[in-house]
């Protein structure tokens, strides 16, 4: 397994339970959208899910270069908007997860220019989503070992704190 192969699959995984989330759930996504007086419709919301699912799904399937310069990009775009919004209004909901959504944070910010850098990686080194081993036993691992940074990821962006007995 390559690392920029893996870290690939990591940033088009969060980016289709994004988009997930803002199709099931699009009003969540609308206090950012207002705030930079950008279309917030329900209807507008679902189609911006359905292009950050439509990106994340051909890059997991091994899509063109053109795939990963399109999560790429979706992630710059995301990190500045995320930027821009903490200092106009640090109290409204990024609403990039849905309800589980808070209000954007340094680490909100590094984990979507995280998102950005990866993308640029496996572009210079031609990386793929796809597993480099044919073996099933490296897949299976490889696809769970992605699913749960992923998930880690998505609970990192909800601002949720884990509580320690």
């Amino acid at each position: 397994m390559t690392l920029w192969s893996w870290a690939l699959s990591v940033a088009a995984l969060v980016l289709a339970a994004a988009g997930v989330l803002k199709v099931v759930e699009p009003a969540a996504s609308r206090p950012m959208m207002e705030a930079f007086e950008l279309p917030s419709s329900p209807v507008a919301m679902r189609c911006w899910g359905a292009i950050e699912l439509a990106i994340s799904v051909a890059v997991l399937a091994g899509g063109p270069w053109l795939a990963t310069a399109a999560l790429g990009c979706s992630y710059a775009v995301f990190t500045l908007m995320v930027t821009l919004l903490r200092r106009r209004s640090p109290t409204t909901s990024c609403g990039c997860i849905g309800r589980w959504s808070a209000p954007p944070t340094r680490r909100h910010i590094l984990i979507n220019a995280a998102g950005a850098l990866v993308c640029a990686a496996a572009l210079v080194t031609r990386s793929s989503a796809v597993p480099p081993t044919g073996q099933l036993g490296g897949t299976v691992t490889y696809w769970v070992m992605a699913v749960a940074a992923a998930a880690a990821i998505l609970v990192a962006l909800s601002g949720t704190t884990v509580r320690r007995r």
